[in-house]
């Protein structure tokens, strides 16, 4: 049964615990809805300038360093010290490498596949002068020269999505002296998805068999230096490839088969 009520202050006692009564229009006996009031523009700033305080807080870099100086080397592993930044030898966990100028060095092609930016030391410099992790935009390192020299665009690889992803389902047959080494060759392959082998090789059946139909999945790696262990495929007029198609891949993100690659025609 409903309770009758005969003022104000008596449906206020009835349902203010219940009812938020601050809209409630006792003449017509209805709720009036308020529209929400809009965010300014300095409502959402202030909402944006604290996200990305927030991000600031908790943004650690993990730098490696690569051609660098001597003269400079000591002062910017302490710059990365004092904003509480990482330095990291591992090409795997790398997000920022920085250099002091943009050459083909191993630790650059080891960080092709995962590193968030190539940078140049300014940005150390700079972080170091404002006292936080500046906008790595306007710091991207470039050397117009060495980029037209192998054919690539550093920006334009950089932005290429799943450059960890390059190699998947391809398989590396490394020689002993192909250079700059089985460790960095390695490393690039792995980053970049694929898979290496060394030691026992493929024999011939094997190796149509992995690379049928124009599908190359089984890539033999090696150097004039060791010929003699690829003596079988040569004689079978099957291509192998320098490290330079390893290299050039990796900085372009893109694989090219083109017979130029191969020490010997197909």
């Amino acid at each position: 049964v409903g309770k009758k009520v005969r003022s104000s202050p008596e449906l206020i006692r009835v349902l203010g615990d219940t009812f938020d009564l601050s809209c409630f229009d006792y003449s017509s006996g209805t709720m009036q809805v308020k529209t929400p009031k809009k965010a300014t523009p300095t409502m959402m700033n202030n909402k944006t300038d604290s996200v990305r305080k927030d991000f600031e807080d908790c943004f650690v870099p993990v730098i490696m360093l690569s051609a660098i100086g001597d003269d400079n080397l000591e002062e910017l592993v302490s710059i990365v010290s004092q904003l509480g930044g990482v330095m990291t030898d591992s090409p795997r966990h790398c997000t920022h490498l920085v250099m002091g100028q943009l050459n083909r060095t191993d630790k650059f092609l080891q960080c092709l596949p995962g590193a968030s930016f190539v940078l140049r030391s300014e940005w150390l410099l700079e972080s170091k002068t404002a006292g936080k992790w500046v906008e790595e935009n306007g710091f991207m390192i470039t050397n117009p020269d060495m980029e037209a020299r192998f054919g690539f665009n550093l920006a334009r690889t950089l932005a290429r999505k799943n450059r960890d992803k390059l190699f998947i389902g391809k398989t590396f047959y490394l020689t002993p002296n192909v250079k700059p080494g089985i460790k960095v060759l390695t490393n690039m392959v792995e980053l970049s998805g694929g898979r290496v082998e060394i030691g026992k090789r493929k024999n011939l059946k094997q190796m149509k068999e992995s690379n049928q139909r124009g599908n190359i999945t089984y890539i033999v790696i090696t150097c004039e230096e060791d010929i003699c262990h690829v003596k079988d495929i040569l004689e079978a007029k099957m291509g192998i490839f320098s490290t330079e198609f390893i290299l050039s891949s990796v900085m372009r993100c893109e694989m090219d088969f083109d017979l130029s690659q191969y020490l010997t025609p197909v």
